[in-house]
């Protein structure tokens, strides 16, 4: 993605809702399984489970060389099972003329959970004011997965980061997380979102290289474009993408 530098960060975790001013406190431990993912259930949830609960369209002036926009799309996994390969088609159109449309990369959602798609799009002409659409598909089915997640957020903030002359240079979402891991785990995945009032004005993701059983660690999504720190922000949602291994052999 073409946003602000997303810098590789120190762990992972699952799911955390902070509004700012309170930080989030350890859930209880899942008990260890390395048992094989159940499969897919013959009658039950469908893609109509997966809510679209708000979108935003931000315009990055700052990236040069195109048109290019910030697509966030918060989402909720009604079910009572994990929802794998969440993905589907972003559809961008103005006038009634598609100007560009793109598969989100895939996502994985905790039962009764939220999750986001974030994308950057590079359009051929401005279009600020372009309607987004949105369809869902999951693409790996539902799971009956565990009723606690692995990991937990604490010390969530947000921050503008100045430089020293006092001009700006960014801003940046981070925190603490806590892991009831029992082996370590590459390659973990946090996605944020931070809303002003109950629009999406901000988002990110940032990357975790290893995450060391029960190892407390910092993490930060940090983002360069102005369009995309606003002075403020109301709450932090923390919707990190875990794979598979790490819902039901964590």
């Amino acid at each position: 993605m073409l946003r602000a530098a997303r810098r590789k960060a120190s762990i992972l975790g699952v799911l955390a809702v902070i509004s700012i001013g309170a930080c989030g406190g350890p859930a209880s431990s899942p008990k260890p399984s390395n048992a094989v993912p159940p499969a897919p259930s013959a009658h039950g949830p469908s893609a109509t489970d997966i809510q679209v609960e708000a979108k935003a369209f931000i315009d990055l002036p700052d990236q040069a060389g195109g048109n290019f926009y910030e697509v966030l799309v918060l989402l909720r996994n009604a079910s009572n099972e994990v929802a794998i390969d969440v993905t589907g088609q972003i559809s961008i159109s103005k006038g009634g003329a598609l100007l560009k449309s793109v598969n989100p990369t895939k996502v994985n959602i905790l039962p009764r959970a939220e999750g986001i798609f974030d994308e950057t799009v590079d359009l051929d002409a401005p279009a600020p004011d372009a309607a987004v659409d949105v369809i869902i598909s999951v693409d790996g089915g539902f799971r009956q997965g565990p009723p606690v997640a692995p990991v937990t957020f604490e010390q969530t903030g947000y921050k503008l980061t100045p430089d020293p002359t006092g001009s700006f240079s960014g801003c940046a979402i981070g925190g603490v997380v806590q892991n009831t891991f029992t082996v370590a785990k590459d390659n973990l995945q946090i996605r944020v979102v931070g809303m002003t009032g109950s629009a999406l004005t901000t988002g990110g993701i940032t990357y975790v290289d290893k995450v060391f059983p029960g190892q407390p660690a910092t993490w930060s999504v940090d983002l360069t474009s102005p369009a995309l720190c606003p002075g403020s922000v109301d709450k932090i949602l923390v919707l990190p993408n875990l794979g598979t291994d790490k819902i039901f052999s964590p």
